[in-house]
């Protein structure tokens, strides 16, 4: 029956009803096409047994910690897969800027170039022992050396819930801003799913929702689909 069920979603694509419900709904499950499928009268707990259903259990990061995500992912792939975002100071500064991590204007030194990229990458290796990889005490050390640079505080807010801020300005601050996401992270059991992609040859970031955590690959479609290919 399932097989069944592809085979209509195939045969029915880009029919403009189906395109209609796929404008309301494409956040579901683009992939899947799950347009087709509505409009088809299949039942909802149908579509859950469906090949590739757990394609959309990599969504996007909540809260704070989607910055270091899109941190991490200022550089991810290989080779023409390539994607590179921070290339000069300049970039940095301008990306810093658009998530209100640093003022605008403020100056950005290629040595804050140098450990931001520093802290991305040992970020990445946190992610990656969130994937069941090593974590090499070399990425631990580096974290700590950024983070004696970058102290934080204790802030309470009006409501009288505690914070953590950065007790220096400028790219330091934006540092200690993001080790104080992490660590934030850490207590209120997020950090676990944010994961970096298991292939090697991609090791983008994506956050894993999972009900047990299991998924390994940023994509069903894309690392998903070239690590089972590889195995066959």
């Amino acid at each position: 029956m399932l097989d069944q069920l592809v085979r209509q979603v195939e045969a029915r694509r880009g029919t403009k009803k189906g395109k209609k419900v796929m404008t309301d709904i494409e956040t579901r499950d683009s992939e899947l096409h799950w347009d087709v499928y509505v409009t088809a009268g299949i039942p909802v707990e149908t579509l859950d047994l469906l090949p590739g259903r757990k394609q959309e259990q990599c969504q996007a990061v909540p809260g704070p910690l989607a910055l270091v995500q899109a941190l991490v992912n200022t550089q991810y792939g290989q080779g023409r897969h390539v994607h590179s975002e921070l290339t000069s100071p300049e970039q940095l500064g301008t990306w810093l800027v658009a998530r209100r991590l640093l003022p605008d204007g403020a100056p950005v030194t290629p040595g804050d170039f140098r450990r931001v990229l520093l802290l991305r990458e040992a970020l990445r290796s946190l992610l990656r022992a969130n994937n069941e990889r090593e974590l090499p005490a070399s990425q631990v050390e580096v974290l700590n050396r950024l983070a004696c640079n970058a102290p934080l505080t204790v802030c309470f807010q009006h409501d009288g819930v505690p914070t953590l801020e950065p007790d220096i300005a400028g790219v330091d601050g934006a540092i200690a801003l993001l080790v104080g996401i992490v660590f934030i992270a850490m207590t209120d059991g997020t950090w676990a799913r944010l994961k970096v992609c298991r292939n090697e040859r991609c090791q983008k970031a994506y956050y894993d929702t999972s009900k047990y955590r299991s998924a390994a690959r940023c994509s069903m479609a894309g690392c998903g689909s070239c690590h089972k290919a590889r195995a066959y």
